[in-house]
């Protein structure tokens, strides 16, 4: 491109004086924005177009001198939690409880450490799954090798312990429920309970003692 259309487009595109985007700017945005519903997923689109209607505010906000440092430093923050997110995916995953089984609404998963007993963990139920077909869920560990799970009448125990009350049925009445059988944990399995009396987990025979292969990690709650 000559120079004297570059600084043509660089003077269209923005007021450095009132810190807006002018016409150029927003047509090129348009356009990469047609191309971008084509191109990338639309989870990925939100969260880029709701970063997008931050970073205009924020251009916008920065002309103020005494601002500018603090907009600066929430673009800078913008873009590298995001990729330092990305990077450390395999090792370590910020999660979200979206039910009241746990009290914790955000949870850091170490794919790096194995669980203790009693620690919170996560696991994906399998596909084939009676409930949460391959939901990823989080749990604390209960139970462990050797500890002996008792049951009277709906009421789980684990060494004289209890950790849950088994519903007769699902809370929309479509299935029935029925309670773990007694027993104890074997070597290479868990049991995996929440604090809610409403909660699925291993108190359910159709949810049952999983196998330690399972668990992907430790999850630390952080809120």
């Amino acid at each position: 491109m000559p120079i004297t259309k570059f600084n043509q487009f660089k003077s269209e595109a923005i007021d450095t004086t009132k810190g807006v985007i002018l016409p150029s700017a927003r047509k090129l945005a348009s356009k990469l924005n047609t191309l971008a519903v084509y191109v990338v997923p639309e989870p990925i689109r939100r969260i880029a177009g709701l970063l997008s209607k931050c970073l205009m505010w924020v251009h916008k906000v920065a002309s103020r001198p005494r601002i500018r440092p603090f907009a600066y430093a929430f673009i800078a923050t913008s873009v590298l939690l995001p990729g330092i997110a990305y990077l450390s995916s395999p090792w370590y995953v910020v999660m979200f409880n979206r039910s009241d089984s746990l009290p914790g609404k955000v949870f850091l998963l170490d794919k790096t450490t194995s669980p203790g007993c009693h620690a919170f963990t996560a696991f994906d139920m399998p596909t084939d799954a009676k409930f949460y077909r391959g939901s990823r869920l989080i749990k604390q560990i209960k139970g462990c090798a050797g500890d002996i799970v008792t049951v009277s009448e709906d009421r789980v125990f684990i060494n004289n312990i209890e950790v849950g009350v088994a519903m007769k049925e699902t809370t929309n009445k479509a299935y029935a429920l029925y309670p773990i059988a007694p027993g104890v944990v074997p070597d290479g399995e868990v049991y995996l309970g929440s604090t809610h009396i409403k909660s699925y987990d291993s108190r359910y025979a159709s949810f049952g003692l999983r196998d330690e292969t399972e668990l992907l990690g430790t999850a630390y709650q952080l809120f």
